[in-house]
């Protein structure tokens, strides 16, 4: 939340695929695809009836979602709420930081 997005990993089903708007949850017909998909989390928010869900920006493109964008209920169905990763820039090399300590 302080140092900006973060990258997830979640397992993609085939009704994702056509997905435009609201709030994305597999529909029950829909199967998974082997492995998973990247995507980065902007944030998230709750519905005015307490549904939660990640904002997410997919890298399929602006016709995908919400001009390349969704909101992803935070369920646990996807998985996206188990991993994530996210980045830190150091001003200094690690020698840098190493030497220091010292």
């Amino acid at each position: 939340m302080m140092n900006g997005p973060v990258l997830a990993q979640l397992s993609p089903f085939t009704d994702m695929l056509t997905y435009s708007e609201g709030v994305y949850a597999r529909t029950q017909d829909s199967f998974k695809f082997p492995g998973q998909h990247l995507f980065k989390i902007l944030g998230w928010e709750a519905s005015p009836d307490g549904e939660s869900y990640w904002i997410v920006e997919n890298q399929w493109g602006p016709d995908w979602g919400d001009q390349g964008y969704a909101k992803i209920a935070s369920n646990g169905e996807t998985t996206l709420d188990f991993y994530a990763l996210g980045f830190a820039m150091y001003p200094k090399t690690m020698a840098e930081a190493y030497m220091e300590q010292q």
